[in-house]
């Protein structure tokens, strides 16, 4: 006499996961090209407001405020690294936007005034937009992978829009 339990077909959750991988993937990727959007909209009123408050755009920097950019990378796992995302959203005066290169980081940070030894104090436009999607980003993109992963009434294959349900043999 024997007394055994086999557990066998496990191919079809084997596939959801896989599914479910890949759809969790993709709703983290666009949730978050949507807060780095948001966060380049934060960045460019933060800068017109600054300057607004401060000056009352005297010294307009909109030239500076449309090379503020959002943008991300995804590289898929390999045998040897993980898979990486990278978000950025702010100014690339290097390759990009050279023409803003010598007056980006002053009105950021600040900036001595002629001849005399006064400091005008920077717009801070990238460190409040920095702080204020470090407080934002992770909360939203919870909500959007929460959203996305299960609902009462089943599992939703987000690659291709199915929605499927765990038969139960119990």
């Amino acid at each position: 006499m024997s007394l055994k339990i086999e557990l066998d077909n496990f191919n079809p959750v084997m596939i959801t996961l896989r599914n479910v991988e890949k759809g969790m993937t993709q709703v983290f990727k666009q949730s978050m090209a949507t807060e780095l959007e948001k966060g380049k909209e934060m960045a460019r009123k933060f800068l017109e407001t600054a300057s607004q408050e401060r000056t009352g755009k005297r010294y307009w920097t909109g030239r500076l405020q449309s090379t503020i950019e959002a943008g991300s990378t995804f590289e898929k796992a390999t045998m040897t690294h993980d898979p990486t995302f990278t978000g950025t959203v702010g100014i690339d005066f290097e390759t990009r936007h050279p023409e803003v290169a010598h007056y980006a980081v002053p009105v950021e940070k600040g900036h001595k005034t002629g001849f005399g030894e006064t400091f005008w104090a920077g717009y801070h436009f990238m460190e409040n937009t920095y702080l204020e999607m470090l407080r934002t980003v992770g909360s939203a993109v919870a909500q959007e992978l929460a959203k996305a992963i299960k609902t009462p009434w089943g599992w939703r294959n987000i690659a291709t829009g199915q929605w499927t349900f765990a038969p139960s043999k119990i």
